[in-house]
């Protein structure tokens, strides 16, 4: 271990303090001490969701567990039970074989197997992590572009229905990388040439909707933001259109500090700016089955379409983290607001928290397909029973 990568630990474990000021800091410590780069990227990926101690211990363990440098009972009786429990689970799910045909099965073989979800947030992390490296290498090869179609097939999907959009959307702009390389190349050069009158587009946008929503009285955070390639790549596709043809590049997100409010800026944007109506949709009343809310909109600002999301800052940190977000410690031992929240998964979720309510969340149970068993042959391959 390098001194240099030794220096990287303190500045987040003050960010680690910041959002968990009941988190384990010896443990993680000596977690760290046994790391090495690989496993330490994983853990900051995990930080940047604000992960409990449990979840941080075992992305710091990931390598040395895989390559059996530390035994099973070391780190249960050093870091706890809960950790070996989800190394195990990612073990498992890293010992599936995976097919394009298979896909959906895949998908149904890891929820089944993660008894815990920060098991399928730490595969996530692992994921977007290999890509990122196989990126920086440029190692593009049939290895590479079998971990690329996995990433798209299985995981940007499980990071959807998790509502974790950040590791989605690089997921899926990764796996374009390796598998679409002159698509990906083609339109990361046409992006980039307009690039000068998109950042003016945001720029002019977001600075007129600042000043209307002062004028009205209204506090509010307005963010412009590209759209990431493989999401213009699907529209390109979808609509049949050239790049040239694909206008709304760019998205603004106005975070608000109510629901009222929400509507508020609705009814203002639409005033000042034509609505294109066929593209309204009212998350916050009927939110996706993923807990995402949010109202989108599309307006015509100087003659081009551009997609405008309102929201409140809760339902910005759940767009962004899914239920990620529910990790962020509570001084009371249930959350009213979360129980409401996490209701629609109540076949596929059952929670705990513990008498001290340490961690936000103890352990996320899963209950999958009642009717069906999903098992997999000495190969790896998964089978749908009933």
């Amino acid at each position: 271990m390098t001194e240099q990568f030794k220096s990287e630990l303190e500045p987040f474990i003050v960010r680690i303090r910041e959002y968990n000021p009941h988190s384990d800091i010896e443990r993680i410590k000596k977690a760290f001490s046994l790391t090495d780069e690989y496993s330490w990227a994983i853990t900051k990926i995990l930080i940047g969701f604000k992960a409990d101690t449990t979840t941080l211990l075992a992305s710091l363990l990931y390598s040395p567990f895989n390559q059996k440098k530390i035994s099973e009972a070391f780190i249960e009786k050093e870091f706890g039970k809960e950790v070996i429990e989800i190394l195990r689970g990612v073990s498992r799910i890293n010992s599936i074989q995976f097919s394009r045909s298979e896909s959906e099965n895949v998908r149904k073989v890891i929820f089944a197997m993660s008894k815990d979800v920060r098991m399928i947030l730490l595969k996530l992390a692992e994921r977007t992590q290999k890509l990122r490296g196989l990126k920086l290498s440029k190692a593009s090869n049939k290895e590479s572009e079998k971990i690329a179609q996995e990433a798209l097939e299985v995981y940007a999907p499980i990071a959807y229905k998790l509502g974790v959009y950040a590791l989605k959307s690089e997921l899926e702009d990764s796996a374009m990388y390796f598998l679409y390389p002159k698509e990906y190349s083609d339109l990361k050069s046409k992006v980039a040439s307009k690039k000068d009158e998109r950042e003016r587009l945001v720029f002019k946008s977001v600075e007129k909707i600042k000043a209307l929503l002062r004028e009205k009285g209204i506090n509010a955070q307005v963010i412009g933001r590209a759209k990431h390639f493989y999401s213009i790549y699907r529209k390109m596709q979808l609509q049949q259109k050239r790049f040239e043809e694909i206008l709304d590049l760019i998205a603004l997100r106005v975070i608000t500090e109510s629901v009222d409010d929400c509507y508020r800026v609705l009814g203002i944007i639409h005033s000042a700016y034509t609505p294109i109506i066929s593209e309204f949709y009212d998350y916050i009343a009927n939110p996706k089955p993923n807990m995402y809310q949010s109202i989108h909109t599309k307006v015509i600002f100087e003659g081009r379409p551009v997609e405008v999301q309102i929201r409140t800052l809760g339902m910005h940190q759940m767009a962004e983290e899914g239920i990620a977000a529910h990790w962020r410690y509570k001084n009371t031992e249930r959350d009213k607001l979360f129980d409401k929240k996490i209701a629609w998964m109540k076949q596929i979720l059952e929670w705990k928290s513990s008498s001290a309510a340490k961690e936000f969340i103890d352990s996320l149970k899963i209950d999958l397909f009642k009717n069906e068993i999903i098992t997999l042959t000495p190969k790896g391959d998964p089978i749908s029973l009933p």
